[in-house]
């Protein structure tokens, strides 16, 4: 987008140019022969115009940008781009210029944020639990949260500053329909009939420990793992290219294509609580931290639903999204 609107002013300013050198080249060969007309008057009068316009824009254009006073970051689907659209409103109503990086792998925004290029991000404790501890165990919510708070603080130099209040939890999902005439309402219930069924998953999903762990757990296969975006994942499963899919609980199109969170009796997939994890140097600016620390317990898991509803089902755009979670946290 920033090279084509580039592009575009860049053709702009070519054309205003050229018509401004044609100008001077008319002024100078009539400048004897009809100088004390209106018409002349009126092009010299334009001319002259256009040039000081010209010198104004060049001028403002050599000034130098804002300094950026915390980078926001984010990894590359809607809940991340809310989020951040949140955090990024919320520091700017504090007086702070900021930078917005999105699209950003999970490793590579953690080591971001561990090495002070990243400010603040959207991480899931489950992520860090199963991804960065190795950890295969679930002792619970409220164990896994604080033991990767204190993990990333000792070994990376993180803080968890705001534990936002919902989870975003991976779970296998199907079509409704298609789930109950197989009789199906569980992982256990996928055992006799997986090795028939096709499974889809995000781009990490088959490559993260929490498939491993799952598959380990209840000894699950599928006949085909495909690989998909996001939005085409919802797709394939609600139109019955694949039978099951790795969805996310606060995903709007959950409800949208009336799919089937199935259950997982042995808790084999890890909590996933949304915090924001601040890089080091950050939490040393008592504004910062005193800005964000407000949205402590301030998002639940049906705001963070519908937020991502507006984007991915309704197409709104992420800033009408962010703006219907600014407004439900000012009415608290």
């Amino acid at each position: 987008m920033a090279v084509t609107v580039g592009s575009v002013a860049a053709a702009l300013m070519a054309v205003v140019l050229d018509n401004i050198i044609g100008g001077i080249q008319w002024l100078v060969e009539n400048r004897t022969e009809i100088a004390d007309t209106a018409r002349y008057k009126r092009n010299r009068t334009a001319v002259v115009s256009a040039l000081a316009v010209t010198g104004i824009f060049s001028a403002y254009s050599l000034l130098p940008e804002p300094e950026v006073d915390y980078v926001v970051g984010g990894k590359g689907y809607t809940e991340q781009y809310i989020i951040a659209g949140v955090v990024e409103a919320a520091l700017q109503d504090a007086g702070f210029n900021t930078e917005q990086r999105l699209g950003m792998g999970t490793e590579v925004v953690f080591q971001a944020t561990a090495n002070n290029t990243v400010d603040v991000y959207l991480e899931y404790s489950g992520t860090v639990w199963a991804n960065r501890m190795s950890r295969e165990d679930n002792p619970g919510r409220e164990a896994v949260m604080l033991s990767v708070s204190q993990f990333i603080s000792d070994e990376y130099g993180m803080q968890n500053l705001a534990r936002l209040g919902f989870q975003n939890l991976y779970a296998l999902a199907m079509r409704r329909d298609r789930a109950e005439a197989m009789g199906i309402s569980s992982i256990n219930d996928l055992l006799p009939v997986a090795e028939d069924l096709i499974a889809a998953g995000d781009l990490e999903f088959f490559g993260r420990p929490e498939w491993v762990r799952l598959r380990e757990a209840y000894g699950i296969d599928f006949d085909e793992k495909l690989t998909f975006d996001t939005s085409l994942m919802y797709t394939a499963v609600a139109e019955g290219q694949v039978d099951v899919i790795s969805a996310y609980t606060t995903d709007g199109r959950v409800a949208e294509f009336d799919l089937l969170l199935l259950e997982d009796p042995l808790n084999a997939l890890p909590p996933y609580d949304g915090f924001l994890a601040v890089s080091e140097e950050a939490m040393n600016d008592p504004l910062f931290v005193e800005t964000l620390s407000a949205l402590e317990n301030k998002i639940t898991s049906d705001v963070m639903r519908e937020a991502n509803r507006l984007v991915d089902v309704e197409g709104k755009s992420v800033t009408e999204a962010v703006a219907y979670i600014r407004d439900v946290i000012s009415s608290l």
